[in-house]
């Protein structure tokens, strides 16, 4: 493992697990969150993405197959963090189920989402400030 990138298991082990690197360009980072993102994991998750610095960071969601209520407040809260810092916050690889829960939960909307972590690299490269969105 190379200083760019951590690994980092959850409280409840097997739960969730977030692995992070840097992406195409310093200023992202790629946090690739794996499991359940729901009350017994969402503090360690918040804990994680917290002590993330860059300017841009992408959550990868591909491998996150179940989010509760809390889940989608940590993600609301997280956005809401990264928007008083100026920061860039985009999620990729929403499953069905994550994103009807989203969805239902009017959190989607709030949220840049992009198909593919490559899309959404391209789409934020450079560009802090960028405005290209997917819901």
């Amino acid at each position: 493992m190379t200083a760019s990138e951590l690994e980092w298991p959850a409280m409840a082990a097997d739960q969730l697990t977030i692995h992070a690197r840097t992406g195409r360009n310093i200023s992202q980072r790629i946090l690739q969150v794996t499991g359940r993102l729901d009350l017994s994991t969402t503090l360690g998750f918040l804990e994680h993405v917290r002590i993330e610095t860059a300017p841009v960071v992408i959550l990868d969601m591909t491998e996150v197959d179940y989010v509760d209520s809390s889940g989608v407040g940590a993600l609301a809260q997280v956005h809401k963090s990264f928007q008083l810092e100026n920061r860039r916050l985009a999620l990729t690889g929403l499953t069905q189920k994550v994103r009807q829960v989203l969805e239902i939960t009017h959190v989607l909307k709030m949220l840049t989402v992009f198909a593919t972590g490559s899309e959404a690299e391209e789409a934020l490269l450079g560009d802090q400030q960028g405005s290209s969105r997917t819901n």
